[in-house]
């Protein structure tokens, strides 16, 4: 058999032309098998892929969230800066407060001061409390705070006072212990009164505020040109 005699055929070899097999054996075979993987291997190839999900939805959301929530809060604040309420409130209550506390221990103490002058001028400032506390109630009254309490701070602190003025007293410094607390107490109230004028929008009220510095201003210094031995 001559080299012409045999054709192309399966991966098995050559096989000679015109032996068993039909027309398909020619040229280049493909068995069912291949057929099949083919044809499988061309539909991966071919099927579209997945369609991607976007996270630009969920991102938006969230910043958007972040912007209400942030802009609530600059809300929040700006009302709380713009409304000098709770301020004014807590500084008039304060004030309350001390004059109540000033009233108190010198009506306690007066008594027992040897200095007939320094009786008159802790009677005026006695007479100046009272009269503010009657005062600032209206400024607390107009800012939604009625029948004002003492707190307990304040307790405390007119709980010291006593006691500091007590000791005094035993040790014969009661009219110059009283002189230089007053003084102080007086300054301090002086500065909180300011500020609770340039806080508070009713003329009247700020008539108040200035009008009892000013009262306290003249016992202040009355209280220190009294003779103290």
């Amino acid at each position: 058999m001559n080299p012409e005699d045999y054709t192309k055929s399966d991966s098995s070899g050559y096989t000679p032309e015109g032996s068993s097999g039909d027309a398909s054996s020619a040229g280049y075979a493909y068995g069912s098998a291949d057929v099949v993987n083919n044809a499988d291997y061309l539909g991966e190839i071919a099927a579209a892929p997945p369609p991607k999900v976007s996270v630009w939805p969920k991102r938006l959301a969230i910043i958007g969230g972040v912007i209400a929530l942030f802009t609530a809060l600059v809300f929040v604040v700006m009302n709380a800066a713009s409304d000098p309420r709770p301020s004014v409130n807590q500084d008039a209550l304060a004030m309350y407060n001390r004059a109540r506390t000033i009233d108190s221990v010198t009506m306690t103490f007066k008594p027992f001061f040897n200095s007939g002058e320094l009786r008159a001028v802790s009677t005026e400032l006695q007479g100046a409390m009272q009269a503010f506390q009657r005062n600032i109630t209206v400024v607390l009254e107009a800012n939604g705070v009625r029948n004002p309490q003492i707190t307990p701070s304040e307790t405390t602190f007119a709980e010291e006072l006593d006691q500091t003025f007590r000791d005094a007293r035993i040790l014969m410094t009661l009219e110059r212990t009283y002189v230089n607390e007053m003084t102080f107490q007086i300054e301090m109230m002086r500065s909180v009164l300011i500020q609770l004028e340039n806080k508070l929008t009713v003329i009247d009220h700020r008539n108040l505020m200035s009008d009892t510095y000013e009262e306290l201003d003249e016992i202040s210094e009355r209280l220190n040109r009294i003779p103290i031995n």
